[in-house]
């Protein structure tokens, strides 16, 4: 059987010949940023004792589906969403793990600020719309997660991938997701100069979303608690808990730069 770390390591050697690739998703160091959001699925009930179906909503370049790949039981299966055809090609080359199935879909949708950096390639890739997906996969998943992806959606986005989410999941199963709460202790940071690392001066609200920048609105998306959560009840998703990022500028100590949300499919 592969050493699942030698596994591990030739995904990370993979993608130190693709730096194009790891600066599209933030350029951060894509060991540490897997193992820190390893850790917080953990602590929100990511399933490691059981096999499970397990998906990875907005998988990028597979930075949190690799090591995720690894921590799953025997006999679990992973599968990863984006929207990026390069992405999609990285990760059905490169993320594996001894025991697990591994599967990864182009979703069929667009969103700006991805397209801004993105090699699109010639018409005719083999993607998926949401209905097509759903009816793949719709009533299996038993976790979910999308880090970083409701950073940047609008709300009527946010409602389509909610939706999606919703019809991917199995009753009862769990969907973390990463969002920026911004409430009123927010609200004050950043009137007050703001210590969480974001330059928020010219964001804006627009209904139940702030926008971090005219010029590029989705890259930074943030919303009401009370906004959110009605987004999730529309699809029959209720509030498990919530984990306070360290982006709030607020002194939280916290390995976790979002807000951490956990959703149960009780609809």
């Amino acid at each position: 059987m592969p050493d699942p770390q030698e596994s591990l390591a030739a995904f990370y050697a993979a993608l130190a010949e693709r730096p194009d690739l790891n600066a599209r998703v933030g350029g951060a160091d894509p060991a540490v940023a897997g193992s820190l959001s390893l850790t917080s699925l953990r602590q929100c009930g990511l399933p490691q004792d059981r096999p499970a179906v397990v998906c990875d909503f907005g998988c990028g370049i597979g930075r949190v589906a690799a090591p995720v790949a690894h921590a799953l039981a025997p006999g679990s299966r992973l599968v990863g969403i984006d929207i990026m055809p390069e992405f999609i090609d990285f990760c059905r080359g490169h993320v594996r793990a001894a025991g697990v199935t591994s599967e990864f879909h182009l979703l069929a949708a667009e969103n700006d600020h991805y397209a801004r950096t993105a090699e699109r390639r010639a018409a005719g890739d083999a993607a998926l719309g949401h209905d097509a997906l759903a009816a793949a996969l719709g009533g299996t998943v038993h976790f979910l997660y999308a880090i970083s992806v409701f950073t940047h959606l609008s709300p009527p986005m946010a409602a389509e991938a909610l939706r999606l989410i919703a019809a991917l999941l199995a009753p009862g199963g769990l969907a973390v997701l990463t969002f920026f709460l911004h409430d009123e202790e927010v609200e004050l940071e950043r009137r007050r100069g703001w210590r969480g690392g974001f330059d928020l001066k010219a964001g804006y609200w627009d209904g139940e979303a702030f926008y971090g920048s005219r010029r590029d609105p989705l890259a930074f998306v943030a919303y009401r608690p009370a906004g959110m959560l009605a987004l999730a009840h529309a699809q029959g998703l209720s509030l498990r808990s919530c984990h306070a990022g360290a982006w709030r500028g607020t002194g939280i100590i916290t390995h976790a730069l979002q807000d951490f949300v956990v959703l149960e499919k009780t609809g």
